[in-house]
């Protein structure tokens, strides 16, 4: 007879006292950090300022974020959020970010 578990990934049930982090990978900074609050999480801002005129995404969008969506872990723990800024690095009054169409 052959057993075979087949696993979606993340943790699906945390350990005990442990939190499911939410993916938050695509939404607006401000949600992000509301959401990851609501789950009794903090949150630590990186915003990147782009090197170029186009950004590779919407400015004020979540690029990534550490731990993953979808991991167990303790309460109050870190998540570190990345997003890009509106403007390139260095720029008062330069050229703004110009958003893919």
């Amino acid at each position: 007879m052959l057993a075979l578990a087949i696993s979606a990934g993340a943790c699906a049930r945390p350990a005990s006292g442990q939190i499911v982090v939410p993916n938050v990978v695509g939404v607006d900074r401000d949600t992000a950090v509301a959401t990851v609050a609501a789950v009794g999480l903090r949150s630590q801002v990186i915003v990147l300022r782009p090197s170029v005129q186009r950004c590779p995404i919407r400015p004020g969008t979540v690029t990534s974020q550490n731990p993953s969506g979808g991991v167990a872990a303790l309460p109050w723990t870190v998540v570190t959020i990345t997003s890009y800024a509106a403007s390139p690095a260095g720029s008062v009054s330069g050229p703004a970010c110009v958003p893919p169409p």
